[in-house]
């Protein structure tokens, strides 16, 4: 495992050295331990964003992020994504997502978010 520093990862930059799984669901072998140990690699690497079939898992990083983590670029790469899997995993991705589908289907969209008490 490479040791990333505290350097932050945007979620649309090129990595270098290890693969991250973008899509936990894709993986082989998807048991609770191997989800678990995969969710906690990322969280080292500073990859706090993965998803989990069509769920997003956004682990807190209990710490400032750049603001670039949620940058007006970030936002404009996420403008009208074709696909889910387009860009790597980003809650853009959801928000430009759930815009699409209200959009194209007219109906009212829906999105939960859950986290532990106190998380934000």
């Amino acid at each position: 495992m490479s040791n990333r520093g505290s350097r932050h990862y945007e979620a649309w930059e090129e990595h270098e050295g290890e693969e991250w799984w973008e899509d936990l669901s894709e993986m082989a072998h998807l048991t609770e331990d191997s989800l678990r140990d995969e969710l906690k690699r990322q969280y080292q690497g500073h990859r706090y964003m993965t998803w989990v079939g069509d769920i997003l898992c956004v682990m807190n990083p209990f710490q400032l992020v750049s603001k670039d983590f949620v940058s007006d670029v970030g936002l404009e790469r996420y403008h009208n994504i074709p696909e889910r899997k387009a860009w790597p995993p980003h809650n853009f991705a959801i928000a430009d997502l759930a815009f699409q589908k209200m959009l194209l289907h007219a109906k009212n969209q829906v999105v939960t978010i859950s986290g532990e008490s106190g998380a934000g």
